[in-house]
């Protein structure tokens, strides 16, 4: 969460006194839009009718309508991607200030309290979004995208986040350099909304998944692949019969990673170019956007309570088939029903004519 700092309490003051907060659109000098809105059809999901009445409540960064859409498929409106040109800018306690207007992000504090300094910086576009510096699924997904927008207007500008132990192999491959700026007066700075799953960013995903494929070696081809998350996350996401999971998966000839014990290059290599993909929803997904094969299928186990079915807004731009199963609650976890994972992974390898 935000924790406000000196820097932003006169912000607000200042804006109370004069006339409240100023959008984006009144402190910018150019609105450059780069692709306009689009309608885009997204396939339906693949799942058992039976699963629909396991589901409790969504995610609370999603709602039912939105949900439902994901589900059955249709024509989904993807919102413009615009850059914004705004003069004389500063950066303060990873808040933007100009004017009254200002777009502040989640402050990680610098070791020791350290004061940053205050740099000058002449044109810089930014890269980092709100839920990129919170989440590593959304940095990876986000931010890595809108980072090839911002290359474009110059030098890209990146706030701080956490010191995700994957994002330097991530960073790595893609060419990109995420060193933080913690405090800086610009001259010039691009601010780049970037939220549509349009054309213009599919062709950026499919870029970043050429920029994989010269940096890493596939392991294995037509393969299936389960990725654990363990405890990992900020929201804990326990299969209560997970070992179970993986002993039946094992048996239809996937290979299991765990994202909080193997290294990101075995987890690279190994699901790189897979055909089916198997686990729980969360930020982890985020690997297969890049390292799935095409076409490729992959299949969520839900939490009732946090139904979330994202990544079918993300499969189809990559030639994946998405489908879930829904888990049933166990304490402060889920019990994963093998029987329906088991039609769920059919179902999907034949909609792709994998073999089974």
């Amino acid at each position: 969460m935000r924790s406000y700092s000196l820097t932003h309490a006169a912000h607000l003051a200042q804006r109370a006194l004069f006339g409240g907060a100023q959008p984006l659109e009144a402190v910018s000098t150019d609105r450059i839009v780069l692709h306009q809105a689009e309608e885009i059809i997204s396939p339906p999901a693949i799942y058992l009718e039976s699963e629909l009445e396991k589901i409790q409540s969504f995610h609370p960064e999603t709602t039912r309508e939105t949900e439902e859409r994901r589900i059955r498929g249709g024509v989904h409106r993807h919102a413009a991607t615009v850059a914004y040109r705004l003069e004389n800018v500063r950066l303060r306690d990873a808040g933007f200030y100009k004017g009254r207007w200002s777009m502040y992000f989640p402050r990680i504090d610098l070791k020791d309290n350290d004061k940053p300094a205050i740099t000058s910086k002449a044109v810089c576009a930014l890269s980092s979004s709100y839920c990129g510096v919170q989440y590593f699924g959304h940095w990876l997904r986000d931010d890595a995208t809108t980072r090839l927008v911002a290359e474009t207007f110059g030098e890209p500008l990146a706030i701080r986040a956490p010191d995700w132990p994957h994002r330097a192999f991530y960073a790595s491959a893609f060419g990109q350099d995420w060193t933080p700026t913690d405090a800086a007066d610009i001259e010039t700075l691009f601010v780049i909304r970037d939220v549509g799953q349009n054309s213009h960013k599919i062709a950026r995903y499919q870029e970043l998944r050429r920029r994989i494929r010269r940096a890493v070696t596939p392991k294995y081809t037509g393969h299936g692949v389960y990725l654990a998350r363990g405890d990992s996350g900020i929201h804990k996401r326990i299969i209560r019969n997970e070992p179970e999971v993986i002993d039946f998966l094992i048996r239809r000839g996937f290979h299991i990673l765990d994202v909080t014990r193997d290294p990101i290059e075995e987890i690279a290599a190994t699901m790189l170019d897979a055909k089916l993909f198997v686990s729980i929803e969360g930020s982890q997904q985020s690997h297969a956007l890049y390292l799935l094969g095409a076409p490729a299928g992959y299949v969520a186990i839900q939490m009732p309570t946090m139904v979330n079915n994202i990544w079918n807004d993300f499969a189809a731009q990559i030639s994946c088939r998405y489908g879930f199963v829904i888990g049933a609650a166990r304490d402060d976890g889920v019990e994963v029903d093998i029987p329906a994972l088991d039609k769920t992974i059919d179902m999907i390898a034949d909609d792709i004519a994998c073999p089974k």
